[in-house]
């Protein structure tokens, strides 16, 4: 299972991230052409934007769906894409941690740049 998780954004972002989605796509259709059977749950498809406190930006939905959605019992694995742009204190401790933390701790893990 390959995950593209939701991203907080400050107000004043340079780097919009106009293509997150792209490299899941690319991930995905990596893994199936080298035959695997792979779902993708991405975030930025399962809900709008909404502004935050301070002027922030949540791109996707919430981790909470993400977890939701996510077929965990069918997954060998667990690829999480998280972009070096995004590596704010913000989207660590508001997004990952709690996205990992929600994964069954037996599946095999691999945080990604994405």
């Amino acid at each position: 299972m390959v995950i593209n998780p939701p991203l907080r954004v400050p107000p004043d972002a340079v780097d919009q991230p106009l293509f997150s989605f792209l490299n899941a796509a690319v991930t995905v259709a990596a893994l199936r052409h080298a035959g695997a059977e792979v779902h993708l749950v991405d975030a930025l498809l399962l809900g709008a934007p909404r502004r935050l406190a301070g002027g922030w930006v949540r791109l996707g939905s919430p981790v909470s769906r993400v977890l939701a959605a996510s077929p965990l019992r069918e997954a060998d694995a667990v690829v999480v894409l998280f972009p070096p742009w995004a590596r704010l204190e913000r989207n660590l401790v508001q997004v990952l941690r709690p996205l990992l933390e929600g994964l069954p701790s037996h599946l095999p893990q691999v945080l990604a740049d994405g």
